[in-house]
């Protein structure tokens, strides 16, 4: 059985919508979804079959490049190619890191991709796996410079005879260290803990030298946390925004940025040389415009960087003292890479354009969010003391797919359904039924019937608090009207989720 709760698929969603209003909007993410409208005049179209890690094509505003291309290869073909993008593979999709990814798109199951660099040099691909040099890119105008000129036209060549084609470089993300209990500053604070990586021999080798265990536990990273069998990540800002993770690793060491993350677009050999030169002209152009939008991009974290102090996270400095000492552990690693035939002369263009852009990026919060005076609060918000004020019954809200497909979203996360939202005496069950999709209607739930969520509805005034009686997950809240028999829930600016997509019908008092 796959349950996944409400509040997680409302979570993908508003931030998929969210993101699609700050920036170009790539089509909803899915598991076979496909994206856009076809050409009007009835001309044929040919479909790319893109893959992605990510939970939502625009998971995060960071994630700028990918909604791009998929946005401006509909535009620029005039519907003509189209994009099916799955983003669940494998055991869930639970397991599924870039490398896989790779391994997938050489076996023929996908065409277009955008991995990581780690993840191509874990496929065995030389010379990626300079780009996670440990503490040498630390900025995003360095990160920038990687993605253009002649060292992209290097780190893309290292492609030829893989058989993939590489068309184009893009900023994601600077990684740091995030870490539950207490900041990882010193060496000491390294040694011997159990420490999250992501498909990265060069990744893996960092971790070892600053004395800690590197892990890639089954299933998720939060799960690992929670179990205690987990002390650290590697993760970014955005992300860890967006995944909603409250106070579960909430120590960042703010001017360690550990590596960046640098997308490649990806696309397999076999299904480039089968396309026509304009529709491989067309793919180029995407991809350019896909680079672009990530050049242009400010990758401000600070504005996220302090909704998370809010959140009880905190964003603490290492000392000059402990960057020393993490650079000398990190510095054999790079030794190794430099003395690599392949990786070498990569390396010596990436440390000349690090040179060229010195510094740390670090978000600017205040001082307050810098202390361990205190430990971090938890995440859970405080709720009214009084009930909703929604009445008591039986509400019903019909979810189609055209419903989830018109408003730009993918049902990737199970947005289809039968949903009944029952509320009696202050609480609030949530329960769902099949409707078209069995195997991804209800949150690809096939436990029909089963009661999803369930626990206190406290509200004020036109604002209901959801207070689930599950320990991952803190209450989630929303403003409502009732109209006759119709209640509607909404959110100024933020439309998403199967809250949002159909009004839900009192159908029982």
């Amino acid at each position: 059985m796959n349950t996944r709760t409400l509040r997680t698929i409302v979570l993908v969603a508003v931030a998929a919508l969210a993101a699609s209003a700050c920036g170009p909007v790539g089509a909803a993410p899915g598991s076979a979804g496909g994206v856009g409208q076809g050409p009007k005049d009835g001309t044929e179209t040919t479909t790319l079959r893109l893959v992605t890690t990510d939970g939502a094509v625009h998971v995060n505003d960071f994630a700028i490049a990918s909604a791009t291309f998929v946005e401006a290869i509909q535009r620029i073909s005039g519907g003509r190619l189209q994009v099916d993008i799955t983003t669940r593979y494998g055991d869930d999709g639970l397991n599924f890191d870039d490398a896989a990814m790779v391994e997938a798109m050489k076996r023929g199951e996908f065409d277009v991709a955008w991995p990581a660099t780690r993840g191509l040099a874990d496929a065995g691909i030389d010379g990626l796996g300079v780009i996670d040099a440990p503490m040498t890119i630390t900025n995003y105008e360095a990160a920038k410079a990687i993605t253009q000129g002649p060292v992209a036209d290097q780190l893309l060549a290292r492609l030829e005879g893989t058989g993939l084609v590489g068309l184009g470089l893009a900023v994601h993300s600077l990684r740091r260290p995030f870490a539950a209990d207490a900041p990882l500053l010193s060496l000491d604070d390294w040694a011997g803990q159990p420490f999250r990586y992501i498909s990265s021999p060069v990744q893996e080798a960092t971790v070892r030298a600053f004395g800690a265990t590197p892990a890639t536990p089954e299933g998720n990273w939060q799960d690992a946390v929670k179990r205690g069998t987990l002390r650290g990540t590697e993760l970014d800002v955005a992300q860890y925004h967006q995944g909603g993770e409250g106070a579960l690793a909430p120590f960042v060491t703010s001017n360690v940025v550990l590596w960046p993350k640098i997308q490649v677009l990806t696309v397999t050999e076999r299904r480039f040389d089968s396309l026509s030169a304009e529709q491989q002209g067309w793919l180029r152009a995407a991809a350019d415009e896909a680079t672009q939008a990530a050049l242009d991009f400010a990758f401000d974290e600070t504005p996220l960087a302090r909704e998370l102090c809010d959140q009880g996270v905190r964003f603490v400095r290492a000392s000059d003292g402990q960057l020393s000492d993490l650079r000398a552990a990190a510095q054999p690693v790079i030794d190794d890479l430099a003395s690599d035939d392949v990786s070498g002369p990569l390396l010596a263009a990436i440390q000349k354009i690090a040179a060229e852009h010195p510094g740390i990026d670090e978000p600017d919060v205040p001082a307050t969010c810098r202390t361990l005076e205190s430990k971090p609060a938890s995440p859970t918000p405080s709720l009214p003391d009084t009930p909703a004020a929604i009445p008591d019954g039986v509400y019903r809200a019909t979810i189609t797919l055209d419903a989830v497909t018109n408003a730009g979203m993918s049902n990737e996360d199970g947005h289809t359904g039968i949903w009944t939202l029952t509320v009696r005496d202050g609480r609030f069950q949530i329960t769902c039924g099949p409707l078209e999709e069995p195997e991804r209607d209800c949150g690809n739930n096939t436990d029909f019937g089963a009661v999803l969520e369930q626990g206190p509805l406290k509200g004020s005034g036109d604002r209901a608090f959801f207070a689930v009686e599950d320990p991952r997950f803190p209450p989630y809240d929303f403003r409502w009207k009732l109209d006759g028999d119709q209640l509607t829930f909404f959110e100024p600016g933020v439309p998403g989720g199967p809250w949002f997509l159909a009004p839900w019908t009192r159908i029982d008092d």
